[in-house]
């Protein structure tokens, strides 16, 4: 009678210990679960402007043999990127730009009307957990920068090689990291 005594005075101790393990393992489980849907709705956008263009009285020019040399520099730089999608203006720089990086990833061409950042910045919203490239000018990088919540960068009528990689979320704190590709 004395031994059955005993083991119910250590079963109540018991028990205790048993949930609080249940509950910490819980708590771990739901904490990775939410870490990997923040990291699911985080999107990051890659920025340029378009390469250096023609100096011609033609509407829309194509680029220079240097703005062709910085396009594929910018092909080779992203080559491993996975792009979910490209976005690019109706203008042909900016189409011209963004065509190396097309075929070399095999990212999808979407056109946007480059007076249009509001519709731009609610496609780019859209690609939660993905990674997308904006070709843009000099006008409005800034825009879409800042749309994006980070703090926008003047881009310099002569300045072609700036590449900013702007990665936000639902609960993270909206991060620019400023880069610069080709010669």
């Amino acid at each position: 009678m004395r031994k059955a005594h005993r083991s119910l005075r250590r079963r109540p101790l018991f028990t205790p210990v048993w949930l609080a393990a249940l509950g910490s393992v819980l708590a771990i489980i739901v904490a990775l679960w939410l870490w990997e849907m923040v990291g699911s709705m985080t999107v990051s956008v890659i920025l340029v402007r378009h390469a250096e263009k023609l100096e011609t009285t033609v509407a829309d020019p194509g680029l220079t043999s240097m703005g062709q040399a910085r396009a594929q520099a910018l092909a080779e730089v992203l080559r491993d990127v996975p792009l979910a999608a490209i976005y690019v203006t109706e203008y042909r720089r900016s189409q011209d730009t963004a065509a190396p990086v097309a075929e070399m990833t095999g990212g999808q061409i979407v056109e946007v009307p480059a007076d249009d950042v509001p519709a731009l910045l609610q496609q780019l919203r859209s690609h939660r957990g993905d990674v997308v490239l904006v070709v843009g000018h000099s006008d409005t990088l800034p825009g879409i920068i800042s749309g994006l919540g980070g703090t926008s960068t003047a881009v310099g009528g002569d300045d072609y090689s700036g590449m900013f990689i702007v990665t936000s979320g639902p609960v993270t704190r909206t991060r620019v990291l400023t880069l610069r590709y080709g010669e």
